[in-house]
């Protein structure tokens, strides 16, 4: 998941994470506010 741009956007994750690969910001903190700060990425495994 990345957001390439300079505005917040939404984000609906479906599925359950099964854990963080990479990450430029602490995807925990995204995935409780469902809110990509602007330049916000990570990649997650999913079950």
């Amino acid at each position: 998941v990345a957001n390439l741009s300079n505005e917040e956007q939404d984000l609906a994750v479906e599925g359950n994470v099964k854990s963080v690969l990479i990450e430029n910001t602490l995807a925990q903190e995204v995935f409780e506010k469902q809110i990509l700060a602007p330049w916000d990425a990570f990649c997650v495994e999913l079950l």
